[in-house]
């Protein structure tokens, strides 16, 4: 037997890659369509012309939609100062009137001590007293 060496025949393939950016090919890509179809190129625009126009509606419908989220971000901005200024009316209307309370349960305990009921007048200070003293507590744990 004789020894006989077979050479390994290589197929190669060659690919080409032709990018571009835009929604129409370049003029030369262009004239390659126009041999395979007449009318390609035409349609390749009209293609174009319509994504172009739906681009525009989507551009419109986002900036409508923009500008509502901003519409609602500022109304809950003034819903939250309105709310910030009542409780601040609030606050100080209750404010005002724990200081009335106040000054009536110190007048009312010297009424009742300068007319003889010290018993009712310690009662009434200490009971209030105590009455405040509970409600700062309860007030600094919330």
């Amino acid at each position: 037997m004789a020894n006989q060496q077979i050479k390994p025949q290589s197929n190669t393939t060659t690919y080409q890659t032709i990018a571009y950016q835009g929604s129409i090919p370049p003029p030369e890509m262009m004239e390659q369509f126009k041999k395979l179809d007449s009318n390609l190129p035409e349609r390749i625009i009209r293609m174009a012309e319509k994504s172009l126009e739906e681009s525009g509606k989507e551009l419109d419908i986002l900036r409508e939609t923009k500008l509502i989220e901003l519409d609602n971000q500022k109304l809950d901005i003034t819903r939250k100062q309105n709310s910030a200024e009542q409780i601040s009316k609030y606050n100080l209307r209750m404010q005002l009137l724990i200081v009335f309370i106040v000054l009536l349960l110190i007048v009312s305990v010297f009424v009742f001590a300068i007319n003889g009921y010290e018993t009712i007048a310690i009662v009434l200070a200490s009971g209030s007293f105590l009455t405040f003293i509970t409600n700062i507590i309860k007030g600094d744990r919330k």
